[in-house]
């Protein structure tokens, strides 16, 4: 019997779609781009918990949900951050993060390179081909840049957005998130200062529940 090639090819994409929600390496590497290492990484990627695509975000862990990575400069901590957070929206359609870094200028370079892969805008990243759903331009995801939200939400009535950047307008009373990265709060602008080294963790400390 002839193999249908458009049955072929449609199988394997959701052989590819199911993989990036399960295989954060071939998510990094193969769908968005990054160039990250099985040596090196797979450690890394492995010290978070796992996400589940069968069960809400908040049944989804007991005593590992939170996780404290100290691994050296310059081994994509960072960009280990985005891989995740895109593989929580995968599994999580409706999920809130919160993203916290030293600076707001920072975080909002962050929240950017992580909405290029929904926007299209990132050129190395296939994700807007595999998950065109979760995908759209500046008004289908109500970017700014603070936050941006996914076609995908299921729970349109939640207030707060799928991704939004930690800020004293963005952490206050009423505000509700599911998960948050908090990546590099203390860096070289504010190590060596008392005073600034207490208001963040003043801001650490309000974005916690």
């Amino acid at each position: 019997m002839p193999v249908d090639p458009i049955q072929l090819q449609l199988e394997q994409r959701l052989a590819e779609r199911d993989r990036a929600r399960t295989d954060r390496l071939y998510l990094a590497c193969e769908v968005l781009g990054y160039d990250f290492t099985v040596d090196t990484h797979q450690e890394l990627f492995d010290s978070y918990p796992v996400f589940h695509d069968d069960k809400p975000w908040a049944e989804q862990f007991t005593d590992d949900g939170d996780v404290l990575i100290l691994w050296p400069r310059g081994h994509f901590k960072s960009t280990a951050v985005i891989v995740l957070v895109i593989q929580a929206i995968l599994c999580n359609p409706d999920i809130r993060i919160l993203l916290m870094q030293g600076t707001i200028k920072v975080t909002r370079g962050l929240l950017s390179e992580i909405r290029s892969h929904f926007d299209g805008s990132h050129s190395r990243s296939k994700f807007a081909e595999l998950f065109p759903e979760f995908c759209g331009d500046k008004k289908a995801l109500h970017a700014s840049a603070d936050k941006f939200t996914t076609p995908t939400r299921v729970r349109k009535q939640l207030q707060q957005a799928t991704v939004t950047v930690a800020s004293v307008k963005s952490i206050k009373t009423g505000q509700h998130y599911d998960a948050g990265f908090f990546d590099d709060l203390v860096n070289d602008s504010n190590y060596r200062n008392p005073e600034l080294l207490l208001k963040v963790e003043e801001d650490f400390n309000m974005a916690r529940p």
